[in-house]
């Protein structure tokens, strides 16, 4: 056994002597202030154009055809937008069924358990959200049960890991959104408990268990596969091929619960080219690469600054560094069957979404949310190698009080900021709002582009609701209601449409685009 291996069996933490220590209430009132930022702000930031599209499915309406019922040129409100954002009267859960199947892209397991927890709570931003709160807190002691299963029961990496994710900026983000991914996050995590317990274990009923919550992750997310995959490579690399049969019965068995989306996803496969469409687009490349390095580096520390600023190119690379001497260091003081799975996990979905849009050029890898899996991985491998640490009590300390800190600090300010990053098309929509109230009798008018209905009705939960709208499709100009005398507002106008009317319309200080017809 070599010096690291041998390192590894005597880092350990005796869990009852701590809890006599001081640091024991140290270490519980970190954890509880990362739940109770999850909680706090819950419905202060923007409902972005990804929220209203969770809520126009869970309640059960289809996008195309509330903008059919809308876009028609004739005035609707801010209240009859927000309508859509809870239930019909006569609504029921085959609408929501419906709904879902319109958008094969995103599986329907997180959106079917939103619709039950809206039923019960009723349908609201903090409704929506705080299910996401919940996984996020439920993901804690789930990281417990994977730390064991990865390091061993009495490693410091089973309390580091989750000290890191409660502050994680990242982590923290995701579970005040009304999106799937603090639910992809835990199924992952479980997901990958459940592997390694299987391996562990070798019996029936624990691969069974992993069949079971692989499928639950598949339906969370189609880019689970790549969690899947990840879990593959592992396995063959770790276990004798006397178990490759347990293995494949457990593959067998996910994607057959899986089977009846994969068939919506085959009838539905113009649908889904058609709502995909936008991974095609352009993107710079040096934009791209400084997004990688934003993704990982929000797993520690995240100040929401612009994308042209310095930080952008200098504390990123240096987080990225960090993850990837973690990742070396985890090789070579644990058991490869620890370390495979932390390289696994970390590089198998993070290689395959950049190396997926270098080929294709298409543009997944700028968002997130996409990697979620990764991060996980990559938060696991800190957690390791901190653990490691745990021994050289100056260097670890150092390391964990710097990291902690530099997280807590900037999730204090992202859930106290009415809008982030992640919000991206309706980042400014706080801002245009308040400059619409500013005006008497204001009337927006816009052209549908794709996201007009998302982003109208994100602006609508901010305005009075007698607030009117006209919305038209292109080339169809929309036109003020005659008769009252407005200031005419335009919404992300075209170049077409702020020059259709009698005088140019004039572009307003405001962030996101907001322009004014100054004549009537």
């Amino acid at each position: 056994m070599s010096a690291g291996r041998r390192e590894f069996t005597q880092n350990r933490v005796d869990l009852k002597q701590l809890r006599r220590s001081r640091w024991f209430w140290a270490i519980t009132l970190l954890l509880l202030l990362g739940i109770l930022l999850r909680w706090f702000n819950l419905g202060g930031k923007v409902f972005w154009h990804d929220e209203v599209f969770t809520a126009l499915r869970v309640v059960g309406y289809m996008g195309p055809e509330v903008e059919q019922t809308l876009f028609t040129g004739t005035a609707s409100t801010a209240e009859t937008l927000l309508q859509y954002q809870t239930f019909a009267p006569d609504s029921t859960f085959a609408d929501t069924l419906r709904s879902l199947a319109n958008h094969p892209e995103h599986p329907p397991l997180y959106y079917l358990l939103a619709w039950g927890w809206v039923k019960l709570w009723g349908p609201s931003v903090v409704a929506f959200r705080s299910l996401s709160a919940v996984f996020s807190v439920l993901t804690l002691p789930a990281l417990v049960l994977l730390t064991q299963e990865l390091f061993g029961r009495h490693h410091p990496a089973v309390i580091i890991a989750p000290l890191l994710f409660a502050c994680s900026p990242v982590q923290v983000l995701y579970a005040q959104e009304a999106r799937p991914y603090s639910l992809w996050g835990l199924l992952t995590v479980l997901a990958s408990w459940a592997l390694l317990r299987a391996i562990r274990l070798k019996t029936w009923q624990t691969w069974g268990l992993y069949a079971l919550i692989a499928a639950l992750l598949l339906y969370t997310s189609i880019l689970s596969a790549l969690v899947a995959i990840a879990h593959g490579i592992y396995s063959l690399c770790t276990i004798p091929r006397r178990e490759w049969l347990m293995l494949a019965l457990a593959a067998i068995g996910a994607v057959s619960l899986f089977l009846p989306w994969i068939v919506v996803i085959a009838v539905q496969m113009g649908r889904l080219q058609e709502v995909t469409a936008w991974t095609s687009g352009a993107y710079p490349r040096l934009a791209m690469m400084k997004l990688w390095g934003l993704h990982f580096a929000a797993l520690f520390v995240d100040p929401g600054l612009p994308l042209d600023h310095p930080y952008s190119v200098f504390v990123p690379p240096c987080i990225v560094l960090l993850i990837g001497f973690s990742l070396y260091r985890n090789w070579q003081c644990f058991p490869h069957k620890a370390s495979i799975f932390l390289l696994a996990l970390t590089l198998v979905p993070t290689l395959t979404i950049i190396g997926g849009d270098i080929l294709r050029g298409s543009i997944i890898s700028v968002h997130t949310r996409y990697f979620f899996p990764a991060l996980i991985g990559a938060e696991l491998s800190v957690a390791g190698w901190l653990g490691e640490q745990y021994n050289h009590k100056l260097l670890f300390k150092l390391w964990l009080a710097g990291l902690l800190t530099m997280g807590f600090v900037t999730s204090i300010l992202l859930v106290g900021a009415p809008t982030w990053w992640n919000k991206v098309v309706s980042y400014p929509n706080k801002e245009i709002a308040a400059a619409i109230r500013a005006f008497d009798n204001p009337v927006i008018l816009a052209q549908n582009d794709g996201t007009t209905l998302g982003n109208l009705i994100s602006l609508s939960y901010e305005l009075p609701a007698p607030t009117p709208f006209v919305v038209t499709f292109e080339p169809e100009v929309p036109k003020p209601p005659e008769a009252t005398t407005h200031t005419v507002l335009l919404f992300y106008p075209s170049d077409a449409l702020r020059a259709s009317y009698r005088c140019p319309a004039e572009q307003l200080p405001v962030p996101g685009s907001l322009w004014q017809v100054p004549c009537d």
